[in-house]
């Protein structure tokens, strides 16, 4: 506190001998870059010496997002809550903390630089509001900073039918009433409310179908067996949007680090049918000597929300904010699903020999 008052003090000075050195009362380019470059000192040094991230939600996203901030060494502490933690305890340097423990969420917010929220909006959550967290009367008024970055993991649902034209950030919503996709864009207001009023840095991450080591197309094909495409319903001759996993831990560790703000759509460059996709994934096991049996029919619940939006939502998302803003050479990891599904082969392969 004590520096940033002397660097204010020096901005004030400076202004006043240009003010008084300047034959006219309209400073020069030259002035006017020394007035920024001290603003900038200024807003450097007021800063908060320590970076304290703290995650909502350790389920994939939210645990691989802490993980490699901590191996990477982007903040001092890394903090998580889990539903089914006992204790406070590390988890690869994370630590983690029940999320019911109210006390020590309400200690450790005031002393955070970053805070994520994976964690989904709910319809139990308080009348009138969805997101689980920001709504939790237990948490009081949320006594984070003002100027901290907040992260909400959101999802592509919220523009619902598109003719499968492609979305971007600014694209309009049309969600179903009810849906899913509703209850994101619904959190995702409160969420810009709530920073609007207590000054937070807010970004919106609206992510595509998610797939990873630990959940893919794969991963259904070895629990319920192939889909053929003339054997199983229509629901995927359209093209959708996935990412993998990594790619949107990259982009949101990005969004940190560049102290970001804004909407952000997560995807890949490469949508496809989801039967193409399945009829991929069963060539990787094939090819790897793992043969699922073909299932009898589409084994999806065709009640289900997910099954309603295969096919009726049908958009593609577009990525090109993300890859030039957020990752380095605007390069994914895993630019198509073909690239995803292999890296999923690779890490699952052993352990699925084994079952087989």
């Amino acid at each position: 506190m004590k520096m940033s008052r002397i660097s204010a003090v020096l901005v004030i000075v400076v202004w006043l001998i240009l003010w008084e050195t300047s034959t006219s009362f309209v400073l020069s380019h030259h002035d006017l870059w020394v007035v920024r470059e001290l603003t900038a000192v200024t807003r450097a040094v007021e800063e908060p010496e320590s970076k304290t991230l703290l995650v909502f939600g350790l389920g994939n996203i939210g645990l691989l997002v802490a993980m490699r901030a901590h191996d990477e060494g982007l903040f001092d502490k890394v903090y998580g809550t889990s539903r089914t933690s006992t204790s406070n305890e590390n988890v690869q340097g994370v630590q983690t903390i029940d999320y019911s423990d109210s006390d020590c969420l309400r200690e450790i917010l005031p002393t955070c630089s970053h805070v994520l929220v994976t964690i989904p909006p709910s319809k139990s959550s308080m009348p009138g509001a969805c997101d689980t967290v920001l709504s939790n009367p237990s948490l009081g008024d949320f006594p984070l900073p003002s100027s901290s970055w907040v992260g909400f993991v959101s999802s592509s649902s919220v523009y619902g039918n598109h003719n499968g034209h492609w979305v971007h950030e600014d694209s309009a919503i049309k969600c179903s009433a009810g849906s899913k996709g509703e209850l994101y864009f619904r959190a995702e207001n409160e969420w810009r409310e709530a920073s609007a009023v207590r000054g937070w840095r807010l970004n919106v991450f609206r992510s595509a179908g998610l797939y990873g080591d630990n959940r893919s197309i794969i991963h259904t094909i070895m629990q319920r067996g192939f889909v053929s495409s003339s054997s199983g319903s229509k629901d995927g001759d359209f093209p959708t949007s996935r990412i993998h996993e990594c790619d949107v831990a990259r982009a949101i560790l990005s969004s940190m680090l560049q102290g970001t703000e804004g909407d952000w759509n997560l995807a890949d460059d490469f949508p496809a049918p989801r039967a193409e996709v399945m009829a991929f994934g069963a060539s990787l096991l094939a090819h790897a000597g793992l043969c699922p049996k073909e299932a009898a029919k589409d084994s999806s619940d065709q009640k289900s929300e997910r099954f309603r939006r295969r096919k009726t939502d049908r958009k593609r998302v577009l990525n090109i904010k993300m890859k030039e803003s957020l990752l380095p050479d605007q390069v994914l990891l895993y630019p198509t699903y073909k690239d995803g599904l292999q890296s999923v082969i690779d890490a699952n392969i052993l352990k699925w020999r084994l079952v087989d």
